[in-house]
């Protein structure tokens, strides 16, 4: 089976009604990269451990941010 990894931006308390599709990407990797490229067109802090937190929990973590950002992994049947 294949997977899909879809990318959402949250508020800081990952609320579930917070949650914006902002794209679907084919890796994990790639949805990493289009995390840190939406940062950087923003001008917010992309840090070692927002980096960290996405790899390890698909989820940004105590950022000095006003949102956060999560990755589900989706199996495509």
């Amino acid at each position: 089976m294949e997977s899909v990894y879809l990318v959402y931006k949250t508020d800081s308390w990952h609320y579930m009604s917070s949650r914006v599709l902002m794209q679907v990407c084919i890796s994990k990797n790639k949805a990493i990269e289009m995390i840190k490229a939406y940062c950087k067109r923003y001008k917010l802090a992309f840090t070692q451990d927002d980096l960290t937190n996405l790899q390890w929990y698909d989820q940004t973590q105590c950022s000095k941010r006003s949102i956060e950002f999560e990755i589900e992994p989706q199996e495509v049947v």
